[in-house]
């Protein structure tokens, strides 16, 4: 979401455009996904026939920070199945805290075993 507060803020409104940047860095979402982020900083519902955004407000600077919810998912989720994005912004949030670093390790190590079936380990 910093991209696109960003190239908002740099005067990039055209949620079409966006949508083919965001795939351009490998976002696979959807253009409507960008269009209803975007509508949070349009003065009024956005129209094909106003194209430029005279009601416009600035995108914040930094994104709101991600809900827990989120958090627990980048976790959860094996590393190499992560976006480049959330592995960095769990490894900044992680970082910050070193209980929740501890308890990711543990989370990940204990999903190793699991699925690599050394239940035996599980003493350990």
């Amino acid at each position: 979401m910093l991209f696109l507060n960003q190239r908002w803020n740099s005067g990039v409104t055209n949620a079409v455009v966006l949508h083919a940047e965001l795939q351009v860095r490998g976002w696979k979402g959807g253009v409507q996904a960008v269009r209803r982020y975007l509508h949070q900083f349009r003065g009024t519902t956005p129209s094909p026939f106003r194209p430029d955004d005279a009601h416009a407000e600035l995108a914040p600077a930094n994104p709101a920070p991600p809900k827990p919810r989120r958090v627990v998912r980048w976790i959860m989720t094996r590393p190499g199945h992560l976006a480049k994005a959330d592995t960095d912004r769990l490894a900044a949030i992680l970082e910050r805290s070193p209980e929740l670093a501890a308890t990711t390790a543990h989370v990940r190590s204990l999903a190793t075993m699991m699925t690599e079936r050394r239940g035996h380990r599980l003493d350990q």
